[in-house]
């Protein structure tokens, strides 16, 4: 070998060099190695005092190559983090503990635990890839940080939206429906669905037996039906059976030789079976006749017909066939029990279940209208013009006027408004497009512009179009998803669309009353034992009211959230780090200690558990917890205090151990309202799991509607009040779920929905833009001096239209660049450094500021650079008032949370003259809140209920529920054991009530109010 490629001696002893430990020795220190051999031969005399042995260098086989040895760390160690808002932040997060991330809202957390730790650890796995696998995969950015370092693979469990994927479900999400096809398609017996009795399939050795089995000396043909019933003249069946040397068959009982000419009536049905052997039963028939029947089988594709002389036919099947009534079943596998598959799914409805048609009675909801005055309501809005010019040649065609109210119309002429004619009409020259078909087609290219991140008006005129849709169960599969074969095939008492409509607990139940056979025992104990593990997760994160054929997207983020978590509880990874975003969101108070045990069984496994969490409950039984603040936005980014729960209680510092500890609480109300005015009633509820509820709604109160996860406060109030009350009050379309009537609309004259789905879809949505701030700023910019001389309207300091914007990169701020087999990059925009304008655009300032650095202000800092201007500052402190003065102006309402986008939208109903008629209803406004937070809400809810208003809030947060002046709690239980009102009344008649899981977490929050 030459000297330029000589390996490192380590390398080289493992390709064939001298491996013996004393000639490695004997090499690395041979002058040790000489002085112990003399002294050795010089000792005559014995010394209990041994000499001290010099201290020999290791074998070549230990060494590692130079590289130092690595210890396992016991801390993730950050410094100087600065993503976002952080401030240089320096933190040590002990590993294998669970520790929980809080402070004010717009403190940092999220900022810390997923922009700066999750984002790292995805970061770094990433770049461990090969770069043909990284083309595949989205490459996060590097963290702003200085170091970071400790990190072990690292999941994210977040509250992001569950999707609108109607296939996906509890069942497919969780795993636990491809288990349980696992199971039917091995141990499930198959029922005929036309006599309901259980069907037996063959196997060929099976033929052979029942063959044998008839009486000696019997005479028999063996038999294969190639036609059952098929019309035609099949010649080139025939044809091919006479090529493979077959001499008889019968057609439509009538035994013909294949050697004569056989004509058959093409227009007729006609059944042919091939004798493929005739047989007299005697000893040593077996091997023909297994032969026989295999080419029978073949033939026939399954079927065999044994044909005695004297006696009755016996027909087999190497299928599930009830041959008698033609029945035939596909080949029983797991496929066959996925509504995702083609093999299972109902051909009617594709899988889902359901499907989406337009309802005529929605088209005009109005029969009293004449068409001139808008009665088909569709084309009742903008661009009305055109259709209304070919309603009137339609009308004229069947003599008919504009005037006429719909429902004297002829029959015909309505149905060809709403089907359309298929001939030309007179007067249009082309057949009329009637207004279903419109709908239909707009439906599908609104669905289509859905689908596209940067569509931000496509869900809006999705959801127009949806209004004039309902969900219709298929009537073929009954709303089950699976054709028909598939819930034929039953495990016990039960098809596996009836096992994914039941609650959990029951269908543990039922899964636990199940009994097999020996050999089907073995089977299904594998099978079972996984269903039976993730059941249990799921129930202990408190989603036991939940069924497997829930749809994911009908679920909230933090039931979504707790799925993921139980899931992860079944993998059982060790030494990972995972980081859940408050997955306590949605769950009662009861349930919380269930959560907490989740929790910790996944820091005992030996993983790593980092949870942003304002929960006073998880906070206790954390390691430690680090408290962010001290205020939000740039007034935090630090750490404030970090330690154990007992620890953090004492510090004098933590505004989160003040509330912990009870020096701050939220006051309970010196006087609560009486519900003594009229009320809004809603009778006979019984959508979902409701029993006939009478919701009743005293107006000009602040109502919580509490109770356990799956009790029906969302099916309630979500799915039932609330699209009455926008249809009656606001003029949607939607309908709720079935209940007798409402009362009390009379006192309302509007109804505000404020939940947490995104104030946009795009990077170009922002709070301003949202609220209507930038319209208003827009329209300051545009009357300055220098705006006036150059002419500048307030469209020109807009970063959405050609003008002022920065063409280059079309007013985005960044510039993608196109990587081929690397992910996209994107890089702030070099032709106007991120602002988003052109040069000119810039030129004109307020006060010194440019249009993009006020979109850089926050809510706090714009309230006072606006003081001089009464409207805009109205707004502002309005969302200041509801906790977001730490919002910049301009930030990308992507990166908002759900509770983010929940307050931005209740301060843009703030910011509105108030009519103090008005219905508020809001789905748990404290997620993601701190105690200080909502405090701020608290305060916001009950100015608007002083100005008249009536405020209704699914809530589980006892500070909100304390605070409220009427309480409705549902329940006792979730799913099967909720759907009734358990107590009304003030919080402290709840708090009185036994039979109340609610009334008992009051009772105690109260008790502490009082000090007793």
């Amino acid at each position: 070998m030459s000297a330029g490629r000589r390996m490192p001696a380590p390398a080289a002893r493992r390709r064939g060099g001298r491996t013996k430990p004393e000639q490695a020795e004997d090499e690395a220190v041979p002058t040790a190695k000489k002085k112990t051999a003399g002294r050795a031969k010089k000792a005559p005399r014995a010394s209990t005092k041994r000499a001290p042995e010099p201290e020999l260098e290791p074998p070549a086989s230990a060494l590692d190559d130079g590289l130092p040895t690595l210890s396992e760390p016991t801390v993730i160690r950050i410094r100087g983090a600065r993503t976002h808002n952080l401030q240089g932040v320096d933190l040590d997060l002990p590993r294998g503990k669970l520790v929980v991330i809080t402070g004010p809202s717009g403190s940092g957390k999220s900022s810390l635990a997923f922009d700066t730790i999750f984002a790292e650890g995805q970061r770094r796995y990433v770049e461990s890839l090969s770069v043909s696998a990284r083309q595949f995969l989205s490459q996060l950015p590097k963290p702003d940080a200085d170091l970071i370092e400790g990190l072990s693979p690292s999941i994210a469990i977040a509250q992001d939206p569950p999707g609108r994927n109607p296939r996906s479900t509890v069942g497919t999400a969780t795993d636990i429906h491809d288990y349980l096809r696992l199971l039917f398609a091995r141990v499930g017996q198959v029922y005929s669905h036309r006599t309901g009795r259980p069907m037996q399939r063959h196997s060929l050795e099976d033929m052979v037996e029942v063959a044998l089995a008839q009486p000696e000396d019997t005479r028999f043909s063996v038999l294969a039906p190639v036609a059952r019933d098929a019309p035609g003249d099949h010649r080139a069946l025939l044809d091919s059976l006479r090529r493979r040397g077959f001499v008889r068959v019968a057609i439509d009982d009538e035994v013909r030789d294949l050697g004569e000419e056989i004509d058959l009536d093409p227009l007729e049905r006609h059944t042919i079976e091939v004798y493929v052997d005739r047989l007299k039963l005697k000893e040593g028939i077996r091997g023909r006749l297994a032969d026989s029947i295999e080419t029978a089988a073949e033939l026939s594709g399954g079927v065999v017909r044994i044909l005695p002389l004297d006696g009755e036919p016996i027909e087999l099947s190497q299928r599930y066939a009830e041959l008698e009534h033609g029945i035939t079943y596909p080949e029983i596998t797991p496929s066959l029990f996925s509504f995702n598959s083609p093999e299972g799914a109902c051909p009617r409805c594709g899988g889902l279940g359901s499907r989406r048609v337009v309802d005529p009675g929605r088209l005009v909801p109005d029969e009293g209208k004449a068409l001139g005055d808008g009665a088909i309501h569709p084309w009742s809005g903008r661009g009305s013009g055109a259709h209304a010019k070919r309603i009137a040649a339609v009308a004229r065609a069947h003599g008919a006027v504009m005037t006429t109210p719909w429902k004297a119309l002829p029959v015909e002429l309505r149905v060809t408004l709403i089907e359309g004619s298929g001939e030309p009409v007179p007067g249009l020259g082309k057949p009329f497009e009637g207004v279903r078909p419109w709908v239909e087609r707009k439906l599908a290219d609104a669905e289509g512009k859905a689908e596209r991140p940067d569509e931000d008006e496509a869900p809006a005129a999705l959801d127009e179009l949806l209004a004039y849709t309902e969900e219709r169960p298929c009537e073929e599969c009954e709303g089950q998803r699976l054709r028909l074969e598939a819930r034929m095939v039953k495990v016990g008492e039960h098809g596996i669309h009836e096992l994914c409509t039941m609650p959990l607990p029951r269908l543990r139940q039922a899964l636990d009353a199940l009994r097999f056979d020996d050999e089907r025992e073995e089977i299904a104990a594998a099978v079972l034992e996984r269903v039976r593990q993730r059941l249990a997760f799921l129930v202990e994160v408190g989603l036991h009211y939940l069924t497997l054929d829930r749809t994911m997207m009908s679920l909230s983020g933090g039931e979504a959230q707790r799925i993921r978590l139980a899931t992860q509880v079944g993998a059982a990874l060790v030494g990972v780090t995972y980081i859940l975003d408050e997955p306590s969101v949605g769950l009662h108070p009861r349930d919380n200690a269930r959560l907490v045990r989740i929790l910790l069984r996944l820091r005992d496994l030996g993983n790593t558990v980092l949870v942003v969490e304002h929960d006073a409950d998880t906070m206790r039984a954390a390691d430690q917890i680090v408290d962010m603040g001290p205020g939000a936005g740039q007034g935090g980014g630090r750490v404030v205090a970090q330690g154990s729960p007992v620890e953090l209680l004492r510090h004098e510092g933590s505004l989160t151990g003040a509330y912990l500890s009870g020096r701050l609480r939220i006051p309970v109300p010196p006087q609560r309202r009486s519900p003594r005015g009229p009320a809004l009633v809603l009778g006979g509820a019984r959508g979902n799991n409701l029993r006939g509820v009478t919701l009743r709604v005293p107006l000009g109160l602040l109502t919580c509607v509490t109770g356990v996860s799956g009790s029906g406060k969302s099916s309630l109030v979500i799915d039932t009040l609330l699209p009455e009350l926008r249809r009656e009050l606001n003029g949607a379309m939607g309908r709720g779920l079935p209940h007798k009537g409402i009362t009390g609309l009379r006192h309302l004259d509007k109804v505000i929905y404020v939940d947490q789905s995104p104030i946009g879809r795009s990077a170009r949505s922002n709070p301003a833009t949202y609220t209507g701030l930038f319209s208003e700023i827009r329209q300051v910019f545009s009357q300055l001096p220098a705006a006036k001389i150059r002419g500048y309207g307030p469209a020109r300091f807009s970063f959405n239209v050609a003008g002022g914007r920065c063409e280059a990169c079309q007013g985005e701020g960044v510039r993608r660049i196109e990587m081929h087999f690397l992910p996209d990059l994107y890089v702030t925009c070099r032709a106007c450094g991120g602002t988003r304008y052109n040069r000119e655009t810039l030129a004109v300032a307020l006060r010194g500021k440019t249009i993009a650095e006020v979109l850089d202000m926050s809510v706090a800092e714009a309230c006072d650079f606006f003081v001089a201007h009464p409207a805009l500052r109205a707004k502002l402190e309005v969302l200041r008032d509801v906790g977001l003065g730490y919002l910049a102006l301009g930030q990308s309402a992507t990166t908002l949370s759900g509770g983010e986008a929940q307050r931005i939208k209740l301060a843009r109903e703030l910011a509105r003259k108030s009519t103090g008629s008005t219905l508020f209803v809001l789905d748990e406004p404290t997620t993601g809140l701190h105690f200080g937070d909502i405090r701020k809400l608290l305060e916001v809810l009950q100015r608007l209920v002083d100005e008249g208003n009536t405020v209704l809030v699914i809530e589980h947060d006892l500070d909100v529920i304390k605070a409220a002046d009427h309480v409705i709690d549902m329940g006792p239980e979730g799913g099967d054991g909720g759907g009734e009102i358990v107590v009304t009344g003030t919080p402290e008649q709840v708090a009185r009530h036994e039979g109340s899981h609610t009334g008992r977490f009051l009772r105690a929050a109260l008790a502490g109010e009082h000090g007793s």
